[in-house]
């Protein structure tokens, strides 16, 4: 049997085996559950998040002082 990937972000409270067998219509799967509602998006996403957080001052900073 074929491994399948799927990366889904669930309710807490919807992360559980019934719930997911039943809406994937699968029999067999491994899940994995975070701390909090929808918290298992894509990492990179929220890692160049944080980086333009972190980049908008430093920039402002460098036009400050060539100005």
């Amino acid at each position: 049997e074929p491994e399948v990937f799927q990366h889904q972000c669930w309710k807490f409270d919807d992360c559980n085996y019934n719930y997911i067998s039943k809406t994937l219509g699968l029999r067999k799967l491994e899940y994995h559950c975070c701390q909090q509602d929808l918290c298992n998006r894509d990492a990179a996403a929220s890692i160049s998040g944080k980086t333009a957080l972190l980049l908008v001052p430093l920039l402002a900073a460098v036009w400050t002082l060539c100005l």
